[in-house]
């Protein structure tokens, strides 16, 4: 957010420590828990470390934990503490991965639920089907008949190559630059493709002792 703060509306340009992004990937989401207490859950998680993060620069205090039992209870927990967070000019965003997944089981209630966290934070939903395909039921509630979708298209050449390399290089284990280029050549910046073709090259180098090595595959 830093790095990309000319991306970022007014005020968050300015102070994107404001912005409070919450990871929650519901591929990972335990059969027992219902969803909203497994959101609940990973909002709190996160933030203690985004309030020890911030806290001295914006002045926020401790949100009070509860562990909810029942959905009815998460969902309440989360907006009032989202709100609070709104009304101290903190924006929580919702980053909520494969969420077709638990949308598949709920309720027209449960979406309606959803429907005013709008008002002070952000919702983003990453999806592998369209909704009204997932569930035609809770598609026809509010939130999701005004929710805009935007279709994830190809990378740019150099967005797709820094895909590719960046995990690598972190682990100071680059890719050689042939295996870099082979694998361009045949996603064609699509952003998932090239996701399993690098986790498929780091597994195959690492199996072949290749990982500490310039040698190409």
């Amino acid at each position: 957010l830093h790095n990309h703060r000319d991306w970022l509306n007014a005020p968050f340009r300015k102070e994107p420590e404001r912005l409070f992004p919450v990871l929650v990937e519901f591929r990972l989401l335990p059969r027992s828990i219902h969803p909203f207490v497994y959101l609940y859950e990973r909002f709190y998680q996160q933030y203690r470390e985004f309030r020890d993060r911030v806290v001295q620069k914006v002045g926020i205090e401790p949100l009070e934990i509860e562990v909810p039992q029942k959905s009815e209870e998460a969902i309440t927990l989360l907006k009032t503490q989202c709100k609070m967070l709104a009304d101290k000019k903190i924006r929580p965003v919702l980053l909520l991965d494969d969420f077709d997944l638990p949308f598949e089981h709920m309720s027209f209630s449960d979406a309606t639920a959803l429907r005013p966290f709008r008002d002070y934070a952000a919702l983003v939903m990453a999806i592998g089907q369209p909704l009204h395909l997932a569930n035609k039921e809770a598609a026809g509630s509010p939130l999701f008949q005004s929710t805009p979708l935007r279709r994830l298209e190809g990378l740019s050449s150099g967005e797709a190559r820094r895909l590719l390399e960046e995990p690598a290089r972190n682990e100071r284990k680059p890719f050689p630059i042939d295996d870099v280029e082979l694998i361009l050549s045949q996603t064609s910046g699509h952003p998932y493709l090239i996701i399993l073709a690098g986790r498929a090259l780091w597994d195959m180098r690492r199996r072949l002792n290749l990982l500490d090595t310039t040698t190409p595959l």
